[in-house]
C-alpha cells in the first residue's frame, strides 16, 4: 500500500470520526446530564484535528503515527464505557424522582445518545483497524 493511499485512507477515517463526534457534540451540547459524553466528543474532534495537522505536515508518516498521543486516545476511547456510566447516573437520579414520565423521557434521551455514540465508537474502531493494517504493512 503506497503512502499516498494510506494518507488518503487515514484522512477519510479521521473525517468519519469527526462527523460522528460532531453529531454527538451537537446532541449533547449544553446538557449537563450528558456532559461526560459531550467531553468525549470534544476530545475526539480535537484529536482528529491534531492528527490531520500532524499527517499533513509530516515527512515521515510512520514516525508521526508512532509518536502520536492521539492514536493512543483513539485506541483508549473504545474501551471507555461512558454510556453505561451515564445510564447508571440517570437511573440513580430518576429513582429519587419516582416519576414514570420523567424516567421514560430520560431513558429515551440515553437511548438516543447511545445510538449516536455507537457511531462514533464504530468509526473509531474502523480507524484503529486501519492503524493496525498500516503498522503491519509499513510504508
Amino acid at each position: 500500500m503506497s503512502a499516498t493511499i494510506q494518507v488518503s485512507e487515514l484522512n477519510s477515517a479521521l473525517l468519519s470520526i469527526r462527523r460522528a463526534a460532531a453529531d454527538v457534540y451537537l446532541f449533547t451540547d449544553k446538557l449537563s446530564w450528558l456532559k461526560r459524553v459531550h467531553q468525549v466528543a470534544v476530545k475526539a474532534m480535537n484529536a482528529v484535528e491534531a492528527m490531520q495537522q500532524d499527517i499533513d505536515h509530516s515527512p515521515d508518516l510512520q514516525a508521526t503515527l508512532a509518536a502520536s498521543n492521539n492514536v493512543s486516545f483513539f485506541d483508549a476511547i473504545v474501551d471507555e464505557d461512558v454510556i453505561s456510566e451515564l445510564e447508571e447516573e440517570i437511573l440513580s437520579m430518576t429513582q429519587a424522582f419516582d416519576d414514570p414520565t420523567l424516567s421514560q423521557f430520560l431513558t429515551e434521551v440515553v437511548e438516543k445518545t447511545e445510538t449516536k455514540y455507537k457511531v462514533l465508537i464504530k468509526k473509531t474502531h474502523d480507524f484503529n483497524a486501519l492503524m493496525k493494517k498500516i503498522s503491519l504493512t509499513g510504508l
